[in-house]
C-alpha cells in the first residue's frame, strides 16, 4: 500500500491516506512525488513489475490511475502548467519517460533511451519555453558518468545527448 499523509508548516498531520495501488492487496512502493499549482498530488511507483502513476486530490481521494507494464521502476515525476505529467524511470539499462494528461491520466507518449550502459535516471525537468524534457541519469560501470538527454517534444522521438562527464579511476 501507499501511504500519503499532509503536513501541516507547523509539523502536525492534517490528513493522511493507505491507498492500495495495485488493487489486489499486493506490496505497492512509492518511489516518486509532486504537486501541481493546486496542490494535487501525483505519486509514481511499482508494484512487481507495474509501474503505477497517480494523482490524488486535496481530500487524499484518488482521481485516477494509470498503469503501464514493465520492470522498470519510476525515479522522478513532474507536471507542468499546460496539464501534462512527466514520470521518468530506468531498468538499469533503459531511461524510460512516460507523458500523461493530467486531468485524467491518459496516456500520450513513451520514450525510451537506450545507450547500452547500466544506467539509473535521477531526475526530471520540463522546460515549457523550448518545449523540451531533460533527464539527469548515471551509469553504475567501471567509471561512473553522469550526463544530461534532452528530448524536444514533437521532434519524433529524438534524444539528444545533452553533456557527459566522467568520474572514477
Amino acid at each position: 500500500d501507499v501511504i500519503v499523509q499532509r503536513i501541516l508548516p507547523t509539523g502536525s498531520s492534517a490528513s493522511s491516506a493507505t491507498i492500495d495501488a495495485s488493487g489486489a492487496g499486493i506490496a505497492d512502493y512509492a518511489q516518486a512525488m509532486t504537486l501541481d499549482a493546486a496542490c494535487n498530488i501525483y505519486i509514481a511507483g511499482n508494484t512487481n513489475t507495474r509501474f503505477f502513476v497517480m494523482k490524488l486530490n486535496v481530500g487524499l481521494s484518488v482521481l485516477w490511475t494509470s498503469y503501464y507494464v514493465t520492470g522498470a521502476t519510476p525515479r522522478a515525476i513532474t507536471v507542468d502548467t499546460s496539464g501534462f505529467v512527466y514520470v521518468t524511470g530506468d531498468d538499469n539499462i533503459d531511461l524510460y519517460t512516460l507523458v500523461y494528461r493530467a486531468s485524467n491520466g491518459t496516456p500520450l507518449d513513451t520514450l525510451i533511451f537506450t545507450d547500452n550502459a547500466n544506467n539509473r535516471v535521477e531526475s526530471i525537468d520540463v522546460r515549457e519555453g523550448d518545449n523540451s524534457i531533460h533527464l539527469g541519469f548515471r551509469s553504475r560501470d567501471s567509471h561512473y558518468k553522469a550526463a544530461a538527454v534532452k528530448y524536444v517534444k514533437g521532434a519524433g522521438n529524438q534524444w539528444s545527448r545533452a553533456w557527459v562527464s566522467y568520474y572514477g579511476d
